[in-house]
Order: C-alpha cells, then sequence, then structure tokens
C-alpha cells in the first residue's frame, strides 16, 4: 500500500512552492493584447490513461474527498437527529454542532500545514469551511421572522463566529492577501448573515404586501455582484497578487479558487434565501421544496466574474482566456432564455415584480452581454469588436421592428455606432458588420417596389467594392476590387440599356447614369493602379457613348446639319485622346510611339 501511495510530494499531498508548469507571457503594446507561450515539450503518454484500482487508490489519496464527505455526514445527520426537514434550525443543539465542527476543521487545517505542510488537504478544509458557513448563516433564517432583536441575537454571534474562524486561518497559516480581496471575501461572509435581517424586517414591516421582502431578495444577487466587483484591482494584478502569499499557491488556483468558491456560493445563498423567505417562513421542507428562483437571478454575479475574468486575462496577456470569456457571455443570454420557461406562481411573484412583456429575463441576459462586450471593446480587449457589432445589429433590428413608420431612426443610429467602430478599428471583419446592417436596414426601411430589388443589388456591390478598397493590401482585396468594379459597370450599362424604355422622369433617366459613371471613375482613380486608369477611361467611355447614343436618337435624328455636328465633335474627341495617348497621358507605362521630325529624318531604315 505504501508504494503506491508515497510516490514523491504529490504522492504525499504536498505541493511546493513554484511546482507545477511555468509558462511565461509578454504582452505587446498595441491595440491588442497579444500572448506568446513558448513552445512546450509533449509527453507522448500524455493521453494514455491507465485505469487500474492502483491508480484509483492513488487518486482518492491525493485529492482527498473525505473532508468533504465528511461536512456532508455531518448536515445530514443533524437533520435526521434533531427531525429537521426544513431548512431552519430552531434550537441552538444542531447548530453548535455545526459551528464545533467548522472549528474542528480550523485546527485540522493548521495542525496539518504546521506540522506536515500538507497543502492540498488544507485548501480542501477551506472550501468545506466556507461553504458550511454560508449554512450556518442559512440555518438561522426563519429566527429573524420573530423579531428584530431575534434575529440580531442569532445572526450577529454567527457573523462573529465566522470572522474569528477566517482570521484564525489566515493568520495561523501565515496568508497574506491584498486589503481589496479579504474586504470582499468579508463583504460576502458578511451579507450572508446580514441579508437576511433587512428581508425579514421589510416582510415584518409590511405583512399584508409581499412586494418589499420580494424585491429585496432579487436585489440580493446584484448586491452581491458589486462586492464582487471590488476585486477588480486584484484582477487587475494578475500574477503579482499571488507573489509571496505565504502558501505553496500559485495563480490562478491562488486566490482566485477561493474567489470562484465564493461566487458559487453567492448562487446558493441567493436561491436559498428566496427558499427561507419568499413565502414569510418558506414553502416547505426539503422534500416539497418550490421556490420563485430562476436562473435569471445569476446574471448578475457571473457578470462581475465574467469582468473580473477579462481584467485578470489583459493583465496576463492571455487571448485564449479572453477568448474563453466572450464564448461565456452567450450564457448570459441563455439563463435568461431559459427562464422564460418557468411558468409556476411563485416564479410569477417574482417577475411580476421587476419585468414587463418587453423587459423579460431574456432582455436582462442579453443587456448584460452587451455591457460586458462594450466594457470589453472600450479596454481594447481582443474578440469583443465581434459581440458589440452583433448587439448593435440585434438591438437594431429589435427597435425597427417595433418602431412602424420612424424605422429608420433605430436603423440611421445603429448604422452610426457600427461605423465608429469601422473607423476606430478597420479590421475586415468591422466591415462585413457593417456592410451586412446596411444591406440589412436598406431592406427595412425601402418600401416594397419595383425597385426595391436593385437597390439592394447596387448596395451589395457597392459593399464589395468599398471592402475591397479598405483591404487593398491583400490578395482578396484587390481581388474584390475588380469584382466590383466589372459588376458597378455591368450595372451602368444595364441601366443605360433599359432606363429609356422605362416610364420615369427625364431628370432621372440622366441622373443615375451620371452617378454610376462618376461614382465607377472616382472609385477607379482612388485605387490608383494601372489596370484601374482603363476601368476609369471604360467607364468615361460608355458614359459619353450612352449619352451620345441617347442624344442622337432623341434630338439628332430629324435634323441632318445636326447629326453631321454630332460626327464632327466625336472626330474632333477622338483625335484629342490619341494625341493624349501619344504624349503619355493615358499610357500605362510604355514609351510614346511618336518620334521627333529630327529623328525621323537621321534615322535609317531597318
Amino acid at each position: 500500500m505504501s508504494e503506491i501511495i508515497n510516490q514523491g510530494e504529490i504522492g504525499q499531498g504536498r505541493e511546493p512552492a513554484g511546482s507545477g508548469p511555468q509558462i511565461n507571457f509578454t504582452v505587446e503594446q498595441g491595440e491588442e493584447t497579444k500572448e506568446k507561450i513558448p513552445s512546450m515539450p509533449v509527453d507522448p503518454n500524455i493521453m494514455n490513461i491507465d485505469v487500474t484500482p492502483q491508480s484509483l487508490i492513488r487518486l482518492i489519496y491525493n485529492t482527498n474527498p473525505f473532508y468533504l464527505i465528511s461536512s456532508l455526514l455531518v448536515l445530514y445527520g443533524a437533520q435526521i437527529l434533531f427531525q429537521t426537514n426544513d431548512l431552519s434550525l430552531p434550537t441552538l443543539i444542531p447548530v453548535g454542532i455545526i459551528s464545533a465542527f467548522i472549528v474542528l476543521l480550523t485546527v485540522t487545517a493548521i495542525f496539518i500545514v504546521k506540522v506536515g505542510k500538507v497543502w492540498n488537504d488544507a485548501r480542501s478544509i477551506m472550501m468545506c469551511i466556507l461553504a458550511l458557513l454560508m449554512i450556518l448563516s442559512v440555518s438561522v433564517d426563519s429566527q429573524t421572522l420573530d423579531s428584530f432583536g431575534d434575529g440580531a441575537i442569532w445572526l450577529g454571534p454567527g457573523l462573529v463566529f465566522s470572522v474569528v474562524i477566517l482570521e484564525t486561518l489566515r493568520r495561523q497559516l501565515k496568508i497574506r492577501l491584498p486589503g481589496n480581496f479579504l474586504f470582499g471575501i468579508y463583504a460576502i461572509i458578511g451579507l450572508f448573515f446580514a441579508y437576511p435581517l433587512i428581508v425579514s424586517q421589510l416582510i415584518l414591516q409590511y405583512p399584508d404586501d409581499r412586494s418589499p421582502g420580494l424585491l429585496a431578495i432579487l436585489a440580493f444577487p446584484v448586491v452581491m455582484a458589486l462586492v464582487i466587483l471590488s476585486w477588480i484591482p486584484s484582477a487587475m494584478k494578475g500574477r503579482e497578487i499571488a507573489q509571496d502569499n505565504g502558501t505553496p499557491w500559485t495563480a490562478p488556483r491562488f486566490p482566485w479558487v477561493v474567489a470562484g468558491f465564493l461566487i458559487i456560493c453567492v448562487f446558493l445563498r441567493t436561491y436559498l434565501l428566496s427558499l427561507s423567505f419568499q413565502d414569510a417562513r418558506g414553502v416547505g421542507g426539503f422534500r416539497d421544496l418550490e421556490t420563485g428562483f430562476d436562473l435569471y437571478m445569476m446574471i448578475p454575479p457571473l457578470f462581475a466574474a465574467m469582468i473580473l475574468m477579462v481584467e485578470y486575462a489583459r493583465a496576463t496577456g492571455s487571448r485564449r482566456v479572453i477568448l474563453q470569456a466572450v464564448f461565456l457571455s452567450f450564457v448570459l443570454i441563455l439563463l435568461g432564455g431559459v427562464s422564460l420557461f418557468s411558468h409556476t406562481n411563485a416564479y410569477r411573484q417574482f417577475t411580476g415584480l421587476v419585468f414587463t412583456d418587453a423587459f423579460n429575463p431574456l432582455a436582462l441576459g442579453f443587456g448584460a452581454a452587451v455591457v460586458f462586450y462594450i466594457y470589453g471593446w472600450l479596454r481594447k480587449l481582443p474578440y469583443f469588436d465581434i459581440g458589440v457589432n452583433i448587439s448593435v445589429i440585434v438591438t437594431m433590428l429589435i427597435c425597427m421592428t417595433y418602431s412602424g413608420d420612424l424605422r429608420w431612426i433605430p436603423a440611421a443610429a445603429s448604422l452610426l455606432v457600427l461605423g465608429l467602430m469601422l473607423i476606430r478599428r478597420t479590421t475586415p471583419l468591422n466591415q462585413v458588420f457593417f456592410f451586412g446592417a446596411l444591406l440589412l436596414a436598406t431592406d427595412l426601411c425601402l418600401p416594397g417596389s419595383l425597385y426595391k430589388t436593385p437597390a439592394l443589388i447596387h448596395l451589395c456591390v457597392l459593399m464589395l467594392m468599398l471592402v475591397g478598397y479598405f483591404n487593398r493590401a491583400t490578395i482578396w482585396g484587390q481581388i474584390l476590387r475588380v469584382m466590383g468594379v466589372v459588376l458597378w459597370l455591368g450595372l451602368f450599362i444595364v441601366g443605360m440599356a433599359i432606363l429609356p424604355s422605362k416610364n420615369l422622369a427625364l431628370h432621372w433617366k440622366f441622373i443615375y447614369p451620371a452617378f454610376m459613371c462618376l461614382s465607377g471613375i472616382a472609385y477607379c482613380l482612388l485605387c490608383r493602379e494601372k489596370y484601374f486608369k482603363v476601368f476609369a477611361a471604360i467607364f468615361a467611355g460608355c458614359g459619353v457613348i450612352g449619352l451620345g447614343i441617347y442624344f442622337y436618337g432623341k434630338v439628332l435624328v430629324v435634323s441632318r446639319g445636326g447629326q453631321i455636328i454630332f460626327w464632327a465633335v466625336l472626330s474632333f474627341a477622338g483625335a484629342v485622346l490619341i494625341s493624349l495617348h501619344k504624349g503619355g497621358i493615358l499610357r500605362l507605362g510604355n514609351p510614346p510611339m511618336e518620334h521627333t521630325e529630327k529623328e525621323e529624318g537621321n534615322t535609317p531604315p531597318q
């Protein structure tokens, strides 16, 4: 047996300082935080998991789950022994049992660290202590409804006991943490004990109206989210927060494992708070639980945790963690969407106070995700452009649906925001989102008519040309530019061919070709490449020819003298173009074909 479990320090349950692979990140300055991770050797046997009785024994020995098992058994034993099927423990005896077990765990953690340096097991004990302190606060919820004095008598000593336990553990193990991080820990533990007293007093002050107490329960996760956000300065320090902390633990395992576990406790306390106070003294025992708690209540603490996540990733230069946070943001929307399927009476007691048909749990989750995207975008973090663009487009579509004839207002506002983002960072992704939103807005704003489809086609071609121009340094950008110019030229020629037969005002028959011709020439001249000068000449030639054909067919067909003058002007224009070509003005870099008279006379025949 000893040969199985005694294999190095890991086998002994110890965690030496600086253990584990050390990865150095170098952060480059710029708009985006970049991450460089040195290559690490890959163990070819890393995926070969040998499941044997010896490996299972070693796993159980190293993880040592028996502290958790013993904690659960103590809680279950107290329930069976004192026949307490409710959340509350009406006497001091079961509360005293839980408190005594917490003291036993604290003494054990101090002993195994001071004597054996078994930090891994001490970490497990710390998590059990935090969970039991939260349960201790829940166990006296019912007593707070008797009176303010009774509630203070039960909760006050519990809070003092919790602070003494945590401070004893921290000082004896010589754990060093930043002041704001300690503030967050004690604020969360303090609210576990103090907040039930606030809710109970609202229930006692308004016995005929449940709304104040229910609103206080709904505010609990929001208050906790604000406390969690107080850890932002610690997150901004990155790995520095774990330097010289008095333990062998390194970041991010320390102290963020503690923070993550406390956030989980916040989720549980929110649920248990609604269970204890929704209907005054709760709605039943453990086997008959019904509560208005739903997943949307988890959105504020989860949002705050995601802010900490991106700040820590920014400080450490981890683009991978930032990308994970972006994808995790969709969980906020999912939590709100799933909550829409709850239809119990207890659920409606909460939602009827704060939600409407327009503002529902899904809107809450979407709004939290939008705020998260904007926060990351303002912090100049990578990948957050995706979320901001999607949020703006979705918001535009929702507002346009409910705006009626004024739907152009949210469309214009959204395009303005997307345009500013495009100016701030001219990336291909931002370009695609902007022009895609432009197409959607145009399609929704234009009334259904014969010319709606041609307008959308022109807009698509214009989008190709602009995306190609913004990315003209790339091969695919050059391809898009050529495709856009060719398609624009095709639309120009087709338009000139069919407009004369359409029943349109005369000025429109000139405005459209003039716009297509001049915009095509301007775009080709902006591109500056030699082959685009050819396209510019083609646009000008097609415009002159089309105008000449239209003018000839409508005016000069009945005037013999006018026809002669027309051909004279056309011949003169051709002669000027040839002269310009000889002078190299219209050439693409080849030497002029014409020689001077002196050169022609002195040059011998070949």
